[in-house]
């Protein structure tokens, strides 16, 4: 996880959205923050999200309609993440594809 993380951040350092300042005391870690490219874009995003917020949304109803969808389609990730794990598992432990056929 932790060279992921490093990755995104140097990634987010050479496109000067974030200021990276490196410890005196320990060079393994640094402070981070936004940089004025970096908060302009948070800006932009913020604007367009409240945007397609104004577009689909008319009122309670619809904010509740599209909370549901939302948590339905989260719902639906977390289960299609656990069946392609559950099937990688399977492969890799060379089950034949009959049994994992069975649960159907």
């Amino acid at each position: 996880m932790g060279s992921n993380i490093s990755y995104y951040l140097k990634q987010l350092a050479d496109g000067d959205y974030i200021d990276r300042i490196a410890s005196q005391r320990d060079k393994r870690s640094a402070r981070i923050r936004l940089s004025e490219k970096g908060r302009q874009l948070c800006a932009g995003l913020r604007q367009a999200a409240k945007g397609y917020e104004r577009a689909l949304s008319h009122g309670d109803q619809d904010r509740r309609n599209l909370e549901t969808a939302f948590q339905t389609l989260h719902r639906l990730e977390l289960v299609w993440g656990e069946c392609r794990t559950l099937r990688h598992l399977m492969l890799h432990l060379h089950v034949p594809q009959s049994v994992t056929e069975q649960g159907r």
